[in-house]
């Protein structure tokens, strides 16, 4: 009995070894399947990113969600190391071409900040100056209202600079340059 006991406990470690070994052969064999590297370092990233947009697209839309997932699945149901993104308005999953003028814009706008909390947050980049050209372009008046709600908000702790023809947005800045072009000759003027 003492040593079938002692086969037993033997039994038991080899088995907990083997556990052990094949835990880090599954980790090794996920890094290096066709999603494994790129998921296994962006996940972080990519969720923050997702968490971020969501928070954005939620002030305009409360119908919509947007995410970026860093695998995309085939028709035949094979995984590929791809970003790919889904939205979904009213519960139903729509093209990102689908989309109006207006919103693809507000949508980038969404983007790129989800993209400068990222980076402050994930990395400890701190983004200055952030250079928006035409970011009020195809808005409507709520969409412009939002814009720049983000953009001044974004100018508390950085430069931001707004390149915009429309003259309707200029009250809302601190510093107007001004750049004209007449026969040939640019001439700048500063209004504050």
């Amino acid at each position: 009995i003492s040593a079938f006991r002692d086969k037993q406990t033997d039994l038991q470690h080899q088995v907990a070894a083997s556990a052990e070994e094949l835990e880090v052969q599954k980790t090794v064999s996920s890094i290096y399947s066709p999603t494994g590297a790129q998921a296994y370092v962006l996940d972080s990233a990519v969720a923050l990113f997702n968490e971020h947009i969501a928070k954005y697209t939620g002030v305009l839309w409360s119908n919509l969600t947007y995410e970026l997932q860093s695998y995309k699945e085939t028709v035949r149901g094979e995984v590929t190391a791809k970003f790919s993104e889904s939205i979904v308005m009213d519960g139903k999953p729509i093209s990102l071409g689908s989309l109006s003028g207006g919103e693809l814009r507000a949508l980038s706008i969404c983007a790129d900040m989800a993209l400068i909390d990222l980076l402050e947050q994930q990395f400890g980049i701190h983004m200055s100056p952030i250079i928006f050209d035409e970011a009020f372009d195809g808005l409507d008046s709520a969409g412009k209202e939002f814009a720049l709600d983000l953009i001044t908000g974004l100018s508390d702790d950085r430069q931001v600079v707004v390149i915009d023809h429309a003259s309707e947005v200029r009250a809302s800045f601190n510093k107007v340059l001004r750049v004209e072009k007449r026969s040939g000759i640019s001439t700048v003027s500063v209004s504050t």
